[in-house]
């Protein structure tokens, strides 16, 4: 029988009389630490995309060869993200490697956004799996106006807007005034035919 103990946490071996370092075993999904010699304690916390209460473990100074060591406590568990639902009239989109804790969230062509940038981007925390941020809500346009990337804008000078036409998502508007429509400050004839004019052009000189 062996008389002695291994100390710097390494793991004995009573058939051959040796000590080997503590391997910490690898969990899938974890920021796995890498073996430092006389370490005993390690630490685990979740990749990112996945969550879960970080875990320190500590490796027992006796087992047996070839075992990586008596691990106190639990394997850590991390669980993928859920991704954060796309608001209506808009989109949820996952980010691709190594950010892959990271979503975009805004609007479709035509509609305007709630929030302040109009595009917001929102993370998952590794250790609770909440979401940073808010996700925006989505709104129609409103005639006379055209929306891109959920920033609302006038239509501009020699176009007009249908003031059925709600989600415009181009500058192109509804169409382009002719040339005695886009002169006229008032553009009544096109208003009163349920057409939104765009800020009149000057007359030309």
């Amino acid at each position: 029988m062996w008389c002695c103990k291994c100390t710097n946490y390494y793991t004995f071996s009573s058939s051959g009389g040796t000590c080997q370092q503590c391997v910490p075993p690898a969990t899938s999904n974890a920021v796995n630490p890498s073996t430092t010699a006389g370490t005993g304690t390690y630490s685990w916390t979740c990749t990112l995309g996945y969550y879960g209460a970080s875990v320190s473990r500590t490796c027992a100074s006796t087992g047996t060869t070839g075992s990586g060591g008596s691990w106190s406590g639990s394997a850590i568990s991390c669980a993928a993200c859920s991704a954060p639902a796309a608001p209506s009239n808009g989109y949820s989109t996952r980010s691709a490697s190594p950010d892959l804790d990271t979503w975009t969230l805004g609007c479709n062509a035509g509609y305007v956004s709630s929030t302040t940038p109009a595009i917001q981007t929102r993370r998952c925390s590794t250790t609770s799996g909440a979401f940073s941020g808010s996700s925006p809500t989505c709104n129609a346009c409103g005639s006379g106006n055209w929306c891109s990337n959920g920033v609302r804008n006038l239509c501009p000078g020699g176009t007009f807007g249908l003031t059925t036409a709600t989600t415009l998502s181009s500058s192109a508007c509804s169409g382009t005034c002719s040339a005695g429509e886009c002169r006229a400050r008032s553009c009544r004839a096109l208003e009163s035919a349920g057409v939104r004019m765009g800020t009149p052009r000057a007359p030309p000189s």
